[in-house]
């Protein structure tokens, strides 16, 4: 599945960006390096529902009541396992900023500075993902709920245009959409364009980060006492 989500990404990347460049849609900016950060947060985005996903299934097969049952602390094992994705997404990012450098033909080594980022970006998507799954009685549901916003939120990340030439009705959709700062804050550290100041978009994502890790302690509980 890390695979083929993956591949995805690569395809979104390497088609769109050589596609929309040959158009020259944004100007001076290589379309390229243009989609990059929104890719890493889509990347980031496609790995932490993998992690649900898996966190779903075990907790249907109550895995995670033998965790408690065993004195196991299930706050621990969640952070290891969204750690641990962090990291994966964090090695995805790697290849597709070396597949992009190979396109383009340029070597822009600060847009690795952007990794750091993308580890905490993954951790609070997959936290996002969580809480929703944990306040979730009905699992098909919650799935189908998540694959039918997926690709809106996507195209109204600022991934693949910039959303200012957008009709009123449809930017008010984006402005409203957590992946276009979070896209704003990569694109910002890599190509140094944004429109919401750095400073204030990382001082956002610790806060949502914190208040993340903090509901998640406070419910971790409800992995083994709802029904999947």
């Amino acid at each position: 599945m890390l695979f083929s989500s993956f591949v995805k990404n690569l395809f979104w990347l390497f088609f769109l960006g050589i596609g929309i460049q040959s158009n020259n849609s944004t100007g001076n900016i290589n379309h390229i390096l243009f989609m990059l950060p929104g890719i890493m947060v889509y990347n980031a985005l496609s790995t932490s529902l993998i992690l649900i996903n898996q966190v779903s299934i075990e907790k249907r097969q109550g895995l995670f009541r033998l965790y408690y049952l065993s004195n196991f602390s299930l706050m621990k094992l969640i952070t290891l396992k969204v750690m641990l994705y962090g990291i994966i997404s964090s090695l995805g990012a790697v290849l597709l900023i070396l597949l992009a450098m190979l396109l383009i033909g340029e070597t822009p080594f600060h847009v690795f500075l952007a990794l750091p980022i993308i580890f905490l970006i993954s951790v609070t998507l997959s936290l996002t993902l969580l809480q929703l799954l944990l306040h979730s009685k009905d699992h098909q549901y919650y799935h189908s709920l998540i694959n039918f916003l997926l690709l809106p939120l996507f195209f109204l990340s600022g991934t693949i245009f910039n959303i200012s030439g957008l009709p009123l009705w449809l930017k008010t959709f984006a402005l409203l959409n957590p992946l276009y700062y979070l896209v704003d804050l990569l694109r910002g550290i890599c190509i140094s364009i944004y429109h919401v100041p750095i400073i204030l978009n990382m001082f956002a994502l610790f806060i949502v980060l914190v208040i993340l890790f903090v509901s998640t302690a406070m419910n971790t509980s409800k992995l083994y006492i709802l029904r999947g």
